[in-house]
């Protein structure tokens, strides 16, 4: 089943409030100017595929956003 229309970071903080603590994981066209307001906001990662995948560099890409992750 499809998750529905896009909430972006504010809709996910949303869910991340009741969640009762439990990580919580920004999923679904993450860019890595998204991974710090993530991280920011309280969200535990990102999870990150086409970002990394679609990169004509997937290596560069991926230390890219680990960086972005883990300052």
């Amino acid at each position: 089943r499809d998750a529905g229309a896009p909430r972006g970071l504010g809709g996910a903080s949303g869910i991340l409030a009741r969640a009762g603590g439990r990580p919580c994981f920004v999923i679904g066209g993450v860019v890595p100017e998204d991974v710090a307001a993530a991280r920011a906001a309280g969200f535990a990662g990102v999870a990150v595929v086409r970002g990394i995948l679609g990169s004509g560099d997937v290596e560069a890409a991926a230390r890219r956003y680990t960086l972005l992750a883990t300052g």
